[in-house]
């Protein structure tokens, strides 16, 4: 992970009460270098590294729906929560933002 920026300032925050018996937090990433994009299991005061991706287009939504199964099959819940955050780009893809 990049050592600085928003992203890694939100994972600190995550890192900051982490998974237990009773919550798994689990995020797929994807920094500003090409071919950093992973799944990371949050602990107590640090994320570890599940799978290394490669790069990734995060605006597809077929890489989210990956994710999602991924998620549910290796973390099965009876409540399951979804939260997508990203640096000002929302939802839409890279060709529409026009940067």
């Amino acid at each position: 992970l990049a050592q600085n920026g928003f992203d890694v300032n939100d994972l600190k925050e995550m890192e900051a009460v982490g998974s237990n018996n009773d919550l798994n937090i689990v995020v797929q990433y994807d920094g500003w270098s090409y071919g950093d994009s992973e799944r990371l299991y949050i602990k107590p005061g640090k994320s570890v590294a599940l799978e290394h991706l490669g790069e990734v287009d995060m605006s597809l939504g077929s890489t989210l729906e990956e994710f999602v199964k991924w998620g549910l099959t290796n973390f099965p819940a009876e409540h399951t929560m979804l939260v997508l955050w990203n640096h000002g780009g929302g939802v839409w893809p890279r060709s529409v933002s026009g940067g």
